[in-house]
């Protein structure tokens, strides 16, 4: 992998893409470290984010000295950030802080002009989307200070999951909220049918969030520390404290196709699924 500045109309910028890894998890314990195919799932997660051609960089950040060491071996990058960030954004703003300088002092996220927070459990996330959203963002910059991307919900399961995240997208592309709850709520059965009856754009059950955030070095600020809003903790989503501090996120909607292959590796299901695809990819 050879970084590259990201060129938009003319103006190069620098963009870096920081991967949050631990070892902690409840459903699935040491779970970057976990096999797919060959290949740990952080390895499967660097190797995609590392095709991206709008990164300038690209770092795993983790607080696992066994996980730094294991992305040293694959070639990899990676910075050690504290145990105790609340948040992946917040390791994330440390990382690219300490990726701009060793000692990764406040103000050095300043030497990017985009910082992504590209999450360790999407192996299978396509490269491309990585890249439509920096020039979205890019491009946006002066409508949004973070963006992100959402894809079509296709089931009345999923629409009714709290483990599925919904956005509202308003007519300028700007997400109006994300909940766990079923948004937008259809009142009576008519609304209900007007919201799952499919259109042109796919859209059927409104739109599912995708865990893939660009920020502005500004916006990211709001993670600088654990200061966590009354909304986010309600619904355990990190993305509303950038809305709760008066900021606008941009939401660029994926077609289902291009993500109908990506999976979230949370489960030994999802990891399984996830081996499977990457075994009949290698024929």
């Amino acid at each position: 992998w050879v970084a590259l500045n990201f060129v938009l109309s003319g103006v190069t910028m620098k963009v870096i893409g920081v991967i949050p890894s631990r070892l902690g998890s409840t459903r699935l314990p040491e779970k970057p470290l976990k096999d797919i195919d060959g290949k740990t799932l952080v390895q499967r997660v660097w190797d995609a984010a590392s095709q991206a051609r709008s990164l300038t960089e690209c770092v795993i950040a983790t607080d696992s000295d066994e996980i730094l060491r294991h992305v040293e071996s694959f070639g990899g990058r990676a910075v050690m950030t504290s145990p105790d960030h609340g948040t992946g954004s917040e390791r994330v703003l440390a990382a690219a802080r300490l990726a701009a300088s060793p000692e990764g002092k406040p103000g050095a996220e300043n030497q990017w002009d985009l910082i992504l927070n590209i999450q360790g459990d999407m192996p299978l996330l396509p490269p491309s989307v990585i890249d439509r959203l920096v020039g979205f963002l890019a491009e946006r910059r002066g409508d949004f200070q973070m963006a992100t991307i959402a894809t079509p919900i296709e089931s009345e399961e999923q629409f009714l999951s709290r483990s599925v995240v919904k956005v509202v997208i308003s007519a300028r592309g700007e997400g109006l909220y994300f909940s766990r709850a079923p948004i937008p709520f259809p009142r009576d059965e008519d609304g209900k049918r007007t919201l799952a009856a499919p259109t042109a754009d796919g859209f059927a059950y409104g739109f599912k969030h995708l865990g893939l955030y660009a920020f502005t070095p500004q916006a990211l600020l709001a993670y600088e520390k654990p200061d966590f809003t009354p909304l986010e903790k309600v619904e355990k989503l990190e993305q509303l404290r950038v809305l709760e501090h008066g900021n606008r996120i941009g939401v660029l909607p994926i077609e289902s196709q291009t993500l109908s292959e990506s999976v979230e590796v949370d489960t030994p299901e999802d990891l399984a699924r996830a081996a499977e695809i990457f075994r009949r990819r290698r024929g």
